[in-house]
């Protein structure tokens, strides 16, 4: 989605500024009437160096930010350079300042301005959208994201009321906090302050029912917010799984959002968990199986479509549409392919074999149904989802460890290929080797399925300049 810009004009200026001068911003609005031009006014310039040489906010300082440098974010005539004002906002007006406390004492007038801001519909939705971006720049004198925003950015986050363009940016400034923060939750499981307010928010948004007026803004919510959890919720609690778990089974989710979904639990779910691990493992295989699927239909579609127009047009139109009928599935589509592929390869078994839902069945061989984990809140029978391409019926030697690494080995290896040569060959073997890796042995001849599927002999492929999934 692309987020609207916004126009900020912060013109902090106070302090030793004379009461006479402070009345004379009433009789001379000009000077203040754009951002460039309160920059290079005595008043700011003057204010700054205060600041800078460790004076306090004082009452009058803040009445000058409130009255006359935070309106500025509203004001038509800096619109057309909203990003620039808001980045002088941030890495000139309030930063660099003296003391600690004058700089925690800004960051309260604005994050106060601009939470109300944010949430006036009144204004112009560009002004709404910068005012929470600039909440989520606020920066203490350390250079870090400012603590004391996260509250205001996680109830912002999770307010299903606010417009998802708006929480798709308060989201945007809650992740630099998870970032910097650097959680190690497995090595210090206590809650941190960040931690327990992003948590909550994250949780609030995973239950949200699914609109279907923002179906696309919603699934970016959804995935930035799935993927910030490996900071902050390990190990996860039984609910927080059960919610994972039911996205990853959901056939109405988007794709990629399940995909995203199946990457984090592979990434925190731990063995006290091992329960629940087959119904993932049984999502993950059907997930693959109808990501593929879908692509092969789209190109079917596109076939017909092409065929039909050349049969209706005559020869002359059977001509004209030739070069289309040797592509149906697009280079992008085939990488999109190969990043699914992988990403769930490596949610079942890192690339080291050192980590994934794989290892968490190794001697457990006696797991027993995929969707019966009572009491952690999961859907069951998750495997079976009627329409989601998910395999029916799991048993012990389709759950074990052993089986959940040969998965991980042929989604790998099909996604390999589709990366090297993205076509619609490639699509369609990767697709019959997942279907036969989800067929149990017929015997001792049976190949070993950590073995990918022999394809004929071709010459590798182009590298492309463009690709969006990597070289």
């Amino acid at each position: 989605m692309k987020i609207l810009r916004f126009i900020f004009v912060p013109t902090l200026v106070l302090g030793c500024i004379p009461t006479a001068t402070l009345r004379g911003q009433d009789a001379a609005p000009e000077a203040y009437a754009t951002w460039s031009k309160l920059e290079l006014s005595p008043e700011i310039r003057t204010f700054k160096e205060r600041m800078r040489d460790g004076a306090s906010l004082e009452a009058a300082d803040k009445k000058f930010l409130e009255e006359r440098v935070l309106p500025q974010l509203g004001l038509e005539d800096n619109r057309a350079t909203i990003e620039r004002v808001r980045r002088r906002i941030r890495e000139w007006l309030i930063a660099d300042i003296g003391l600690e406390k004058t700089q925690d004492d800004m960051n309260k007038t604005v994050l106060d301005a601009m939470s109300k801001l944010a949430r006036d519909q009144a204004v112009e939705f560009p002004v709404q959208v910068n005012a929470m971006l600039l909440l989520g720049d606020l920066r203490a004198k350390d250079g870090k994201p400012w603590p004391q925003a996260v509250d205001a950015l996680a109830t912002a986050a999770s307010d299903p009321k606010l417009p998802m363009a708006l929480r798709i940016a308060t989201l945007a400034g809650l992740a630099k906090h998870v970032e910097a923060a650097n959680v190690k939750a497995v090595d210090n499981p206590v809650p941190t302050p960040v931690s327990k307010s992003a948590l909550t928010a994250i949780q609030a948004i995973l239950v949200e029912p699914l609109a279907n007026d923002s179906r696309i803004p919603q699934d970016w919510l959804v995935s930035r917010a799935v993927m910030l959890l490996p900071a902050i919720a390990r190990p996860p609690s039984n609910e927080l799984l059960g919610r994972l778990t039911k996205i990853l089974a959901d056939p109405v989710r988007a794709i990629d959002v399940r995909v995203r979904t199946a990457a984090v639990l592979g990434t925190i779910t731990g063995k006290k968990s091992e329960k629940i691990v087959p119904a993932m493992v049984d999502s993950i295989r059907g997930l693959a199986i109808l990501s593929l699927e879908t692509e092969q239909a789209a190109a079917e579609q596109q076939r017909f479509e092409i065929e039909y127009r050349s049969f209706v047009g005559g020869e002359q139109a059977r001509n004209a549409e030739e070069p289309a009928l040797q592509k149906f599935i697009s280079e992008q589509t085939c990488r999109r392919a190969a990043w699914r592929l992988t990403t769930l390869a490596d949610a079942l078994l890192s690339v080291d074999g050192k980590s994934g839902l794989a290892m968490l069945l190794d001697g457990s061989g006696d797991a027993k149904g995929s969707g019966d984990a009572k009491g952690s809140g999961d859907a069951k029978g998750s495997g079976d989802a009627k329409g989601s391409g998910d395999a029916k019926g799991s048993g012990d030697a389709k759950n074990s460890g052993d089986a959940a690494k040969t998965l991980a080995a042929c989604l790998r290896a099909g996604g390999a290929s589709l990366d090297s040569h993205p076509d619609e060959q490639s699509l369609q073997e990767a697709l019959v080797a997942l279907k036969q890796s989800d067929q149990p042995a017929a015997g001792p001849d049976t190949p070993d399925a950590n073995t990918p599927p022999v394809k004929s002999p071709r010459a590798p492929a182009t590298p492309q300049p463009y690709n969006p999934f990597g070289s």
